[in-house]
């Protein structure tokens, strides 16, 4: 197929194939938006647990020469 078939074609396409690459992409950005959201959550409960992590280390290596 040359240049201008792919161009008529693309400019040819239904109301029908528009609105169902429309709903594609809406249910895609939906989709996105909750993976964005549980990233954002994930990253704040990565850095409590760093923080907590280090506390620990301190203690456990202020106790190391009490054993």
């Amino acid at each position: 197929m040359d240049a201008i078939g792919i161009y008529i074609s693309h400019v040819n396409r239904t109301k029908s194939e528009i609105e169902k690459e429309m709903l594609y992409a809406a249910e895609k950005i939906v989709e996105l938006e909750r993976t964005v959201e549980l990233g954002k959550q994930a990253e704040k409960e990565l850095e409590k647990v760093r923080e907590r992590m280090m506390e620990l280390a301190l203690e456990y290596a202020s106790l190391k020469g009490d054993m």
